[in-house]
């Protein structure tokens, strides 16, 4: 996987080098610093003790000026992390089936049943007042809240992303998911931004794989007719 040897071999080449060489001091790219001090066992795995952290970054300007910003005491930006937490979850994915681990789903499902590798998403419920649910949804795309009701026929709920624990830009979006409830399957339909959407299918699961949540879905909405004529 290219992303995995560009990112994750290229810094455990880097952290080794680092480590061997015994230097005072590392300038290297944000992508890897960045998550480095968001991560300290990362460095702790190596031997190594960064003291101070200090960034060099640009800001654009109207048209092809660019500002050069200096900060001594920097902090890792939130976003540039989760690009490679992004990478680190798809692995887990690939090679574990799960996104997150150390806890259980009580559903799991896709929201991509064309590609349901990119939608795979674990949900868990922390609170059930008589349907009235929520909890969080954990996919590649990061974390997101969700609140909305869960009744025998349907299950109906708004996700939103976590700024600080996502990808860039989707954090600006409210998700409306609207699915029908059928046994221990939920299937239905998501809209972003009150715009446009597409197909997802969910089932109360611990743990399945995302080729057989696409089959299951597909089945389950051309049996109920759903959109029927724009999916098939």
């Amino acid at each position: 996987m290219r992303r995995e040897v560009h990112e994750i071999g290229r810094d455990s080449a880097i952290l080794n080098a680092i480590k061997l060489q015994g230097v005072d001091a590392a300038v290297v790219g944000l992508a890897h610093s960045d998550f480095w001090i968001a991560n300290p066992p990362v460095l702790q795995r190596y031997g190594i003790n960064f003291e101070t952290y200090s960034t060099e970054d640009f800001e654009s300007e109207m048209g092809d000026n660019f500002n050069q910003r200096f900060t001594a005491d920097a902090r890792p930006n939130p976003t540039m992390v989760f690009e490679r937490e992004s990478l680190e979850r798809a692995l887990r994915l690939i090679r574990q089936g799960r996104i997150v681990t150390g806890k259980v789903p009580d559903f799991v499902g896709t929201w991509n049943l064309n590609n349901p590798h990119e939608g795979y998403f674990e949900l868990f419920i922390s609170r059930n007042n008589n349907g009235n649910v929520s909890g969080t949804i954990e996919d590649c795309l990061g974390t997101g809240d969700f609140n909305g009701v869960m009744a025998d026929t349907e299950f109906r709920f708004l996700k939103n992303y976590r700024p600080d624990a996502c990808i860039k830009k989707v954090d600006k979006y409210d998700l409306h998911y609207q699915g029908k409830r059928r046994g221990i399957e939920v299937f239905g339909e998501f809209s972003i931004g009150g715009g446009g959407g597409d197909f997802f299918y969910m089932i109360q699961s611990s743990q399945e794989k995302p080729v057989e949540l696409a089959f299951l879905g597909f089945d389950a909405i051309r049996d109920d007719k759903i959109g029927q004529g724009r999916l098939f």
